[in-house]
C-alpha cells in the first residue's frame, strides 16, 4: 500500500489522501514535492503548469 510520503505519482498521491481523513489532507500533502502534487491536482481536474505548491495542495484538497 502507497502512503503519502513514498508516492511518486499522482495516482499514488491520490490513492493514499483517500485514507487520510478530510481536515487532515492539507497537512499531510505538505510533505509532497511539487511534481508530484502538481500531477495529482492535473488527474483532479486542474491545470496545474504553473502551480506553486500551496496552490497545488489547496486545489487536490478541493477538488477531489
Amino acid at each position: 500500500m502507497t502512503n503519502i510520503a513514498n508516492a511518486t505519482t499522482g495516482d499514488d498521491l491520490l490513492t493514499a489522501l483517500a485514507a487520510i481523513p478530510t481536515d487532515q489532507r492539507s497537512d499531510a500533502l505538505a510533505a509532497c514535492g511539487v511534481k508530484v502534487l502538481r500531477e495529482a491536482a492535473d488527474l483532479c481536474g486542474e491545470d496545474s503548469t504553473d502551480m506553486t505548491k500551496r496552490a497545488a495542495i489547496k486545489a487536490i484538497v478541493n477538488n477531489f
